[in-house]
């Protein structure tokens, strides 16, 4: 969706990636310790969010997007209503994400400008739908760990990629669920980079056995080698 869709909505979010990318490595580079790392981190993305309050009508614009997300805002309040009183543990898993009777239900009896609507268009929406608040706050949760506190630990590049790729989750769910809430290769990248950054994070704190560090010195001597031309 983020590169093969020809989706202006889509590129904004990989423009949006890539600059908390940057935004990490700078702050990577000052050195700063995990909770100044943190605050400084979350007051700058709060710029960015009443950026984007104030010009969104400008920014929508140039995407070539209206107000209204080209209509995912019918979505959203049909999905809305359907919820009703099971806000707090949601309808069942599957319930809003699935083909199904009531996601069926929905798409027959409202009118989505014509289109072809299956889904809330919105992960938030479809995790009260599917799992009620504590889905909803389990998984903002882990997102937000993610995207904020692990990378001001680990300072690492699989950290920021990883972190890169959760912030293009929690901006593209508000108007997506396809992918970003349920399986697919926008999931299969988050988990692959977290996954490569725990074991990055878990090698680093297990002491060196002889075997490693035999190879530890052994690339020592070979990049001395190298230095002085032997």
């Amino acid at each position: 969706c983020l590169v093969l869709s020809g989706s202006a909505g889509s590129l904004g979010v990989v423009v949006i990636a890539f600059a908390f990318f940057q935004l990490l490595r700078f702050f990577v580079k000052m050195d700063l310790d995990p909770a100044t790392f943190l605050m400084t981190l979350v007051v700058c993305t709060a710029l960015g969010g009443l950026f984007y309050y104030f010009f969104s009508d400008l920014l929508l614009a140039a995407l070539g997007r209206d107000a209204s997300f080209t209509g995912r805002d019918l979505a959203w309040k049909a999905y809305i209503r359907e919820i009703g009183d099971d806000w707090l543990f949601g309808r069942g898993p599957g319930a809003f994400t699935t083909d199904n009777a009531i996601t069926q239900t929905l798409r027959d009896n409202n009118d989505f400008q014509g289109q072809l609507i299956k889904q809330p268009h919105s992960s938030y929406i479809a995790l009260v739908g599917d799992a009620g608040v504590p889905g909803l706050l389990g998984y903002l949760y882990c997102m937000l760990a993610i995207a904020f506190w692990y990378p001001a630990v680990f300072k690492s590049r699989l950290a920021m990629a990883a972190a890169s790729v959760a912030m293009a989750h929690l901006v593209l769910g508000i108007t997506e669920t396809r992918d970003i809430f349920t399986e697919g290769l926008g999931q299969f990248i988050l988990a692959v980079l977290w996954g490569a950054t725990l074991r990055e994070a878990g090698l680093a704190m297990v002491p060196a056995g002889p075997a490693r560090r035999a190879r530890s010195a052994s690339s020592r001597a070979t990049a001395g080698d190298v230095a002085t031309g032997r």
